[in-house]
Parts: C-alpha cells; structure tokens; sequence
C-alpha cells in the first residue's frame, strides 16, 4: 500500500487522490521512516496525514548510533530537544530513554539500537496544523528532525509527498562484530605504526558517523571541531593515541569543556541550550553550533537565570567501533591521527 501511494505521485492529480482514496479504504495508513545512516537525518523530512484517521507509524533504525522518533506539539522542536538534553545532565537520562516528561510530547518510540524497529500506531490530531518529529538523543535534535502535517483531506497532499530518500545510499549497511573496549584496542596499538591502508581508513571514516560530526580538511560535519586539530594536538602533547582511543570507545568519559552543551533555566520559565562562546560575570553567550557562523547566538543576561547545569552525554554516542574489525580500527585511527595524509608513517608498507 505504502508503494502504491508513493508510486501514485507519479501520476497527475485527479489519478494520484482517486488512487489514494482507495488505498486508504482498504487499511490502516503505514508510513515507515528510517534515519539517513552516518548523517542525522531522517529519510522523510515531510509526512503528511489525515487529521483525526488511523495511522501506523514503522520506525526502522538502520543507522549503526541510536535514535528515536518523537512528535511534538507545534512549535515544540527546540523546547523538547533541551528538555532532553537537560536529562542528558541526569542519571535518569538513559532509563527514560531521553524522553522528556512534558506534554509536548504526543508519540514517542523507545530509543532504538541498530537494526531495531517500532510500529507507533496512533491516531492522528484532530487539529491540522504543522507537528515537528525529532530524535532526542542528546544533540541529535539540531540536525534530525521533520514534519507531520496533519491535513484535512488527502486531496491536501501534495503529489510528490510520499517519496523517501534512499536511506543507504551507496553506503554498505554494517553489522555487528564485537564490544570493543580500550584496552582492547591498546594491546594492538603497535600495529598503527606501519602497514595501514589509508583507503580503508577513509571509508570508514564516513561509514561509521565520523563524518556526520566531524569535518576531516573542511569536508563533513559541523558538530565537533575538525579532526586535523588533532595533529597539532599530538604534536604539541596535549593528547596521545590512549586517549584517542578512549574518547572512541567512551566518548562521554571525558568531553572537552568547550563543547559541553549547558542548559539553561531562565526565570520565567523559557529553555536555551548550547555551547558557551563567551561569558563574564554578567553575561552568557550560547551557540547551538559554535562551528556554524549561519547560527545564531544567544545572549543571556546572567540575572535572569534560575538553573544552569550541563549535559554529561556526548553526542557521539559509545558502540560505534562495535561493527569494526581490529585492523579496520586500526585504519581509522591511522587516517584520523594523520589528518588524512597518506603519506604519514602508519601508511608505509
């Protein structure tokens, strides 16, 4: 059915409605949403819906980083997403899965791992109007989100509506190989200083989500700094592969002070959360992306201020060197400690 009707865009209007009129009288609508794997987005950035009908929901995570799938009041992406890093700054974030109590909040899965799915059998607002879906794993708020717009007839959607993205891409899906801990990867860390493949390690380095946060020479992400800081890092001994490797393996056992999200609690109740870019003793300057000159940041009197905490989770989430054979962690060690440089040492063969 759900081909049918994405199949039916590609007939003219008359068609296309007549089409979907039937299909909707033999069952329940399903629409089925998948993240976009290594990206942090979801694969249908618009889903439309017949106010007040039936409709199943199949949330599919075929991404290898956890994800959710929530839907909001209008206008409550952004509260909802602080609200659920503000749990990120709790014990109880993981147990309530980062779901926010709050009312905002119509539908929610779990948070799924890689490879799971959930069917959210709802019914659809009786109100039309524009509801925000969003992923609340802590950060993942900013970049993966869309929109269900509840509409009164399905005469209302607009043809082409339907069509998903490819959510794999040329991309190949990976599967699981085993739970890698530091120590693990350690006891081979001889073997980073010759005979790596440079290819492999570039490969990798999009098809485990580095790429999703972290630019490598200006190309990727804009949610963490460039990996090639990390030369100079290395050089100027303000970190070493142990600690690469961890952050790897425990990426929320240490985040650099400067890219701790704050929340902050403002006195009449409203919800700002970003990275500090300036602070004194009067005021407090936030940016939900400090890499990102196009966002905009907030300024906060200090006064007005009733409650500032920090998340404590990464947005890098633990498990993604799981799908990875050693020497494959070896390759992507390689091509981050070199900053993508082929000609660096580990490459020799």
């Amino acid at each position: 059915i759900q081909l049918g009707k994405d199949l039916s865009g590609q007939l003219g209007r008359e068609a296309a409605v007549n089409i979907r009129r039937r299909l909707a009288d033999l069952a329940v609508d399903v629409i089925v949403l998948r993240p976009i794997p290594h990206r942090m987005i979801y694969d249908r950035p618009h889903i439309y819906i017949q106010a007040g009908k039936p409709v199943e929901i199949v949330f599919e995570n075929v991404d290898i980083m956890p994800h959710n799938l929530i839907i909001t009041t209008p206008g409550a992406r952004e509260e909802v997403g602080i609200l659920a890093e503000r749990l990120g700054s709790t014990p109880q974030g993981f147990a309530k899965q980062f779901i926010p109590d709050t009312d905002k909040v119509l539908f929610a899965t779990g948070m799924l791992q890689a490879g799971e799915q959930q069917r959210l059998q709802i019914t659809a607002p009786t109100e039309l109007g524009e509801y925000p879906f969003v992923c609340t794993f802590p950060g993942h708020w900013r970049t993966m989100f869309g929109t269900v717009h509840v509409v009164a007839d399905i005469s209302d959607i607009p043809l082409q509506a339907t069509a998903p993205i490819d959510p794999h891409g040329d991309i190949p899906q990976r599967k699981f190989v085993r739970k890698w801990s530091t120590q693990d990867v350690l006891n081979a860390i001889n073997l980073l200083e010759s005979g790596r493949d440079f290819e492999s390690g570039r490969q990798l380095f999009t098809q485990v989500s580095c790429v999703a946060c972290h630019a490598m020479k200006g190309t990727g992400g804009k949610l963490a700094p460039d990996m090639v800081d990390l030369q100079k890092k290395l050089a100027d001994q303000k970190t070493d592969v142990a600690k690469i490797v961890d952050a790897l393996v425990v990426p929320s056992k240490e985040i650099e002070a400067k890219y701790r999200v704050q929340i902050v609690v403002m006195v009449d109740g409203k919800l700002h959360s970003g990275v500090v870019v300036f602070e004194d003793e009067k005021i407090l300057r936030l940016s939900a992306n400090p890499l990102d000159k196009n966002v905009k940041v907030v300024e906060i009197d200090k006064q007005d201020i009733d409650e500032r905490d920090e998340s404590k989770v990464s947005i890098m989430p633990e498990g993604l060197l799981n799908t990875m054979t050693r020497n494959e962690i070896l390759d992507l060690l390689a091509y981050i400690i070199s900053g993508a440089n082929p000609e660096h040492p580990a490459f020799r063969k």
